[in-house]
């Protein structure tokens, strides 16, 4: 039989509790550690969506990256969002282990799945003397730095990027899952084209310029979701009589607006309004006694205008967001950009 204390100290191995920083509170955070498990749910939050999930599969144990819980509890109940969260899980018999800057300094671990998600060659740490979790990475040849934003934005599944710098072309850099920022000294002094991290403050957008590094926001989501599965491949590989799924019910949380994107869109769909209201009067007008032919010969026609109204809808609203765009120049003075999440469709 495995249990929660089984699976929380094989995990310690892996990534030891003594290497978390200071203000940090990974470890076993709630349950029974006695308590049998035959289904872990893998996550990077413990949010009540995970809980619920958990719930629904009958997982004992939810293993998270970021703790449930950082700092002292007085009182543990539904009045607050951390209480009510305990609460659930003990109801439904579910454990908590979450492993946080432990694992972000772990061989195997975020940075190293983070390097290893962008397809780069892995060079170890950033700045051995100063930072056990910044990894230093090389691609075989150079990329454009508009190359290179599109690359990271796809192999991390992100919703959108924030970067400034002088958007060179990138081959060597560091990266930081989470908030590492404060890293860009170290990938400046190691000789790094960019440097990828999240929750970049305006300050330190402004260091990128100073620097002459570019500095690329992925968010904390994507940078450290990589994880994910490797967290959950640890557990199944060494107990595989143990069911390991990771969550569903949780993604980035963080969305991009895109005015262009939108402003297509909302033409897109006023045109398809349009054709639909014509529709649905050429189906009264059938139904009031106009001959099916005549009726149908009248719709076509209809949504004939109503297509070219939607492509004309579409070309205006192109002109106008072309008309917008930033020129070369103006744009060398834009701080921090932003890539927008593609649009779906």
């Amino acid at each position: 039989m495995t249990t929660v204390k089984d699976i929380f100290a094989f995990l310690c191995e892996k990534a030891p509790l003594e290497t978390q920083m200071s203000f940090d509170n990974a470890g076993f955070l709630a349950g029974r550690e006695d308590s049998a498990v035959t289904s872990v749910l893998v996550a990077l939050d413990i949010t009540d969506s995970v809980i619920a999930e958990a719930a629904g599969c009958g997982a004992e144990l939810i293993v998270s990256h970021h703790p449930v819980c950082f700092t002292p509890m007085k009182s543990v109940t539904t009045n607050d969002l951390t209480g009510r969260k305990f609460v659930a899980m003990l109801q439904c018999g579910i454990s908590a282990v979450c492993m946080h800057t432990n694992l972000d300094a772990a061989a195997g671990g975020v940075n190293d799945a983070l390097c290893a998600a962008l397809g780069a060659e892995n060079l170890g740490l950033l700045s051995p003397e100063n930072d056990a979790m910044s990894r230093l990475c090389r691609f075989d040849k150079p990329m454009e730095f508009s190359d290179f934003l599109a690359h990271v934005k796809a192999a991390l599944n992100a919703n959108g990027l924030r970067y400034s710098g002088p958007e060179k072309p990138v081959q060597l850099f560091g990266i930081c899952g989470g908030a590492g920022s404060d890293s860009i000294h170290d990938a400046k002094a190691r000789g790094c084209d960019a440097f990828v991290t999240a929750d970049v403050k305006h300050h330190q957008f402004i260091w990128a310029d100073e620097l002459d590094i570019d500095l690329v926001d992925a968010g904390h989501f994507s940078t450290e979701n990589v994880v994910v599965p490797v967290l959950a491949g640890w557990i199944a590989d060494r107990f595989p009589g143990v069911e390991v799924r990771i969550a569903k019910s949780y993604t980035q949380p963080e969305k991009f607006y895109d005015t262009q994107s939108r402003r297509l869109a909302r033409a897109s769909g006023l045109a398809f309004a349009r054709r639909l209201a014509l529709c649905s009067l050429l189906h009264t007008m059938y139904w009031r006694g106009r001959s099916a032919p005549a009726a149908l010969e009248t719709m076509a026609k209809g949504v004939s205008t109503c297509q070219d109204a939607t492509t004309s809808a579409r070309t205006t609203a192109l002109a106008r967001a072309a008309a917008q765009q930033v020129t070369p120049a103006a744009a060398t003075t834009t701080k921090a950009a932003a890539i927008p999440a593609t649009p779906a469709g």
